[in-house]
């Protein structure tokens, strides 16, 4: 039988780095939770509904000249240089 002997001073007196803790990870239920109660509170903190502001827009909808084609054309005129060949149907 051969015994290996390991003289080397090195692998002996060498010290282990040090282990670093990892943070804590929430769990799928608790970051669930957590997105559930932030949602929450930004809903608490949505400002009331205006119904003024909501009856005047449902009399705009009902009126055939709004919004005004100006508009419209002017809105299609920014658009429509944005437009690539993809969102063209094809002839």
């Amino acid at each position: 039988m051969r015994v290996n002997q390991n003289n080397e001073p090195a692998a002996i007196t060498r010290t282990p780095s040090p282990i670093v803790a990892q943070s804590p990870r929430l769990e799928a239920d608790q970051q669930s939770f957590t997105a559930a109660m932030t949602l929450s509170r930004a809903l608490e903190a949505t400002p009331p509904v205006r119904t003024e502001k909501v009856a005047q827009a449902l009399e705009l909808i009902k009126k055939e000249t709004y919004p005004p084609l100006e508009l419209i054309r002017r809105i299609s005129a920014l658009i429509s240089p944005n437009i690539t060949g993809q969102d063209q149907p094809a002839k």
